[in-house]
């Protein structure tokens, strides 16, 4: 057998192997965990893209697998493809620091385009697909991004047109880069990658001239990253090199990852989860990385029977609608070791159906917990107790060279005895360095201990083990998605007729959250219809952020200062969805 884990990245004796895990943890009294050993800083992304081509040149790296578009690229022939594109930003100006956004599915050319902008030094500043105008100025903007790569269409939206309808307001935006056929005045993504640079740029200009010339190094900015806050407009959580690294070379570990492990990214590569607990550790480790682009059921089942990978990376929802799927059983899911989830609770009857259908026997459910601000670092161990009901319920324990605690609630200096909820907070090698252009909020969230603090409730028990409970900043996650109310507040009291607005969160069986939009119009008697809602939305902003239920109330529940009560009026909008369900089974036909 050969090596495994950190041993083939890293080399042994190169990291500290952490000491509590599966069959050894600590017996603690009070919410404190420290995940003893040390992961190795002062390597850049670029670093370890090299040698992750030198460990495995001609394997596979990055496929897109759907029926009738398959490409697939080694890892030679990638590194070919990233020094191109790299070579193609320098010749748009693109320095050390400057900021490059990204607007792309999961593909190879989106991993192309990743580890080109960050071999040179640039800032890579991800944008979601489902963003629409609002979200589009504000990113581009704040961000001061020079050199935007988008698609030209996602799901008939031409983000081509959005992008150059854009351009003429942004100050920093230089040149617009699409991958399919550009607008007027903007670039070709294949054009300026097959374009000849020998004479400009001779030999190995990237790795003689530029890496010398331009000298930048791991704790150096190398994300953007913008998360929906509850307060104000989006938050863009900084990341260094060794930060982003240090938080996937613990996934390496957690994996324990060897020769003939691979990956099916179906979790977007514009979130954390999709990015680093999923796609750079499999790079990391030379291994091949699958992508079915936009999300769908029967490719998905398609690529894990032909495929045969050995790791799933999606979501609670995703998770739910495989295990209800009656082909599920019908293909050969024989190799696949692990679901790896994050974004919300995984329900525990969809687990214990998804390990009843694996064929697999060692088939364990990995449930991973993080922020934008400091990754995914807790996830649920593959190993003694990666049952589907402890996946179900916890998020496991913190990664190596990590801490996390649960402090009081107000009280942020006091650490809760184990069992008792509390703030979720995390320091540590995997944690970012604040919020871009914002010193205001990353005082609040950070303090001069360098501790992160969530916003988010848990528990702890004795073994370290974190438990989320809860979230204390009003957001609503819609399918592992971060939806912010207040934006959405805001943007619907521009609409004509609205007098005010309350924006909640009700379950949903697939999405696990969804958003109620309960509107008070300005005229008694004006009704709005969530389609009404939907259609002034829908271009303006992220699929997301439009209401999945809208009611019109004669007025909003308050407290006597004024703020509305929210629970109260969930519990109203839950009433009424009970009346309907009520008055639909009475009026079925027998």
């Amino acid at each position: 057998m050969g090596k495994r884990s950190l041993d083939r990245v890293l080399g042994e004796g190169n990291w500290g192997k952490p000491k509590w895990g599966p069959g050894n943890y600590p017996t603690n009294t009070m919410s404190y965990f420290d995940r003893t050993g040390w992961l190795p800083r002062g390597k850049t992304i670029g670093c370890y893209w090299d040698m992750a081509v030198k460990m495995n040149n001609d394997g596979i790296a990055f496929a897109d697998v759907v029926e009738g578009e398959e490409m697939t690229v080694t890892y030679g022939e990638a590194d070919v493809q990233v020094k191109k594109l790299a070579l193609a930003l320098i010749d748009l100006g693109i320095r050390p620091g400057d900021k490059v956004g990204t607007v792309l599915e999961n593909s190879v050319g989106y991993s192309i385009s990743i580890l080109a902008i960050n071999y040179i030094g640039a800032v890579w500043v991800p944008l979601h697909m489902f963003l629409r105008e609002a979200e589009w100025s504000y990113i581009i903007g704040h961000a001061e991004i020079k050199v935007l790569i988008c698609s030209e269409i996602h799901r008939g939206y031409s983000l081509a047109k959005l992008a150059a309808s854009l351009q003429p307001q942004m100050k920093l935006l230089k040149k617009v880069v699409i991958l399919g056929n550009p607008e007027q005045g903007q670039l070709n993504l294949n054009d300026i990658m097959e374009k000849d640079y020998s004479v400009k740029y001779p030999g190995e200009y990237i790795k003689d001239v530029y890496l010398k010339k331009y000298i930048f190094s791991s704790d150096d900015l190398q994300e953007i990253i913008y998360t929906s806050g509850t307060t104000g407009p989006p938050k863009g959580a900084m990341h260094n090199h060794d930060s982003n690294l240090n938080h996937s070379l613990g996934w390496v570990y957690h994996y324990d990852l060897g020769r003939d492990d691979s990956l099916l990214n179906l979790a977007i590569m514009s979130h954390q989860h999709g990015y680093g607990v999923l796609w750079v550790p499999f790079w990391l480790s030379s291994l091949p990385v699958y992508f079915i682009g936009a999300f769908d059921l029967e490719n998905t089942l398609r690529a894990i029977d032909k495929y045969k990978p050995t790791f799933v990376g999606l979501n609670p929802p995703i998770l739910t609608m495989l295990a209800n799927h009656p082909d599920l059983e019908k293909i050969d899911t024989s190799s696949v070791k692990a679901f790896i989830s994050a974004g919300a609770s995984i329900p525990l009857t969809s687990a214990r159906l998804i390990k009843e259908k694996m064929q697999n026997p060692r088939f364990c459910i990995i449930n991973g917990y993080g922020m934008s601000e400091c990754n995914g670092e807790c996830g649920t161990p593959m190993g003694d107790f990666a049952s589907v009901s402890m996946a179900a319920k916890s998020v496991g324990l913190c990664h190596i060279g990590c801490q996390t605690k649960i402090t009081e609630l107000g009280n942020r200096d006091k650490v809760v005895p184990i069992g008792q909820q509390g703030e979720i907070a995390a320091r540590g090698s995997v944690v970012g360095i604040g919020y871009y252009r914002n010193p205001e909020r990353t005082h609040e969230d950070w303090d001069a201990k360098g501790w992160m603090f969530s916003g988010d409730l848990g528990e702890m028990d004795e073994n370290g083990i974190l438990y989320i409970t809860g979230r204390s900043k009003d957001v609503i996650v819609r399918g592992g998605n971060v939806v912010q109310p207040l934006f959405i507040e805001e943007f619907l009291r521009n609409y004509p007729g609205v007098g005010d607005v309350s924006v909640v969160a009700i379950p949903d069986d697939k999405l696990v959250e969804t958003a109620c939009a309960v509107i008070v119009p300005k005229e008694k008697g004006r009704i709005f219809s969530r389609k009404e809602i939907y259609d002034f939305m829908k271009e303006k902003t992220m699929r997301d952020n439009i209401p999945d239920r809208v009611e019109t109330w004669d007025e909003l529940i308050y407290t006597a200062t004024g703020k509305q009560v929210k629970f109260k009026i969930k519990e109203r909008i839950l009433k009424n969805i009970e009346k309907e369900k009520n008055k639909d089974t009475k009026n079925a036909p027998l």
